[in-house]
C-alpha cells in the first residue's frame, strides 16, 4: 500500500535552506514529502487554513515576526498543523523557545541527515493526532461532568461553585497559572466518578443506607479512573480521588 504524501510549509526567508530541505527530505525512504514555501509570516494563517497542511517547518529568525511571536498568533486558530522549528546549528536556546510556545521539536537549518529528519516529521505528526484525540475525549468527559448535574436535583450549581471558590483560594494561596488551572479543572472534574453510580442512588429523596453509601463513596476512585487518559490525569487525578478526605486523614 503506498503510503500518504505529506504536505509541508516551510516558512523561512533563505531560499537556499528551503532548497537544502527539500533535498533532505527527499532522500527518505519511508515516505514522500510535498514542500511549498514561504518566505514571511504575513500570508501564512490564511495559507494553513485553505491548504490542509500535515506539518509546518519554521525558521525562528523571520523577518518581521519571528518563528516565536507567530507560533503565538498560531495558537489562537483553530486547526493550525504542528510545528518544528529550524534553527542555526547548535541554537539551543532558539529552539528551546520555539518548544515552550507551542513547537513540537527543532532541528538545525542544515547538518541533519534525512532519517533523522523523516522520523521528527513523522513523531511530531503523530503526538498532534494524539493530542487532538486526547482534547476530544477531555471534551467529552467536561460535558459529562457537566451534564452530571441536570441528572444530581441536589447539586444545583455546585461545579461552578466549587470552581470559582478553588480559583480563588489558589490566588489568595500564590499558586503559578499552571497549579491555579490544574484547581479549575478539579473542581470541575471532582464528582464525574458520580456517572458509575445508580440514579436510585443519586436522586434518592431519603437518607441513604448503609449498602447505598458503600456505593456512594466509590465515586472519587471512578472519577479518578475515568480521568486516567487525560493529559493532565497525573495532576489532577488526586484532586479528583481524595476531594472527599480529612483534612486529618481520616479518610472518607
Amino acid at each position: 500500500m503506498e503510503s500518504k504524501t505529506l504536505r509541508l510549509l516551510m516558512i523561512d526567508d533563505k531560499a537556499g535552506d528551503v532548497e537544502t530541505v527539500r533535498s533532505t527530505l527527499g532522500r527518505y525512504s519511508r515516505a514522500s514529502f510535498e514542500l511549498e514555501s514561504l518566505p514571511a509570516t504575513e500570508t501564512a494563517v490564511t495559507r494553513l487554513m485553505s491548504n490542509g497542511y500535515d506539518l509546518v517547518l519554521l525558521g525562528n529568525d523571520l523577518p518581521s515576526v519571528t518563528g516565536t511571536a507567530f507560533l503565538r498568533i498560531m495558537q489562537t486558530v483553530e486547526g493550525m498543523p504542528p510545528v518544528i522549528g529550524l534553527v542555526s546549528e547548535e541554537d539551543e536556546r532558539s529552539g528551546e523557545e520555539l518548544i515552550t510556545n507551542g513547537a513540537y521539536d527543532y532541528l538545525p537549518r542544515r547538518s541533519i541527515d534525512s532519517a533523522t529528519f523523516g522520523h521528527t516529521i513523522h513523531k511530531a505528526i503523530e503526538k498532534y493526532s494524539l493530542d487532538l484525540q486526547l482534547e476530544n475525549t477531555e471534551r467529552v468527559i467536561f460535558s459529562m461532568a457537566t451534564a452530571l448535574e441536570a441528572k444530581d436535583s441536589i447539586s444545583g450549581e455546585h461545579l461552578q461553585r466549587m470552581t470559582h471558590y478553588a480559583v480563588h483560594l489558589g490566588k489568595a494561596l500564590g499558586l503559578d497559572d499552571h497549579d491555579i488551572e490544574l484547581l479549575r479543572y478539579g473542581a470541575v472534574l471532582h464528582d464525574v466518578g458520580k456517572l458509575a453510580i445508580k440514579d436510585t442512588i443519586l436522586t434518592k429523596p431519603g437518607s441513604l443506607n448503609e449498602y447505598e453509601w458503600a456505593e456512594m463513596r466509590q465515586h472519587p476512585v471512578a472519577g479518578e479512573k475515568m480521568c486516567a487518559h487525560l493529559r493532565f490525569a497525573r495532576e489532577v487525578g488526586p484532586i479528583i480521588r481524595h476531594h472527599h478526605e480529612r483534612w486529618d486523614g481520616g479518610g472518607y
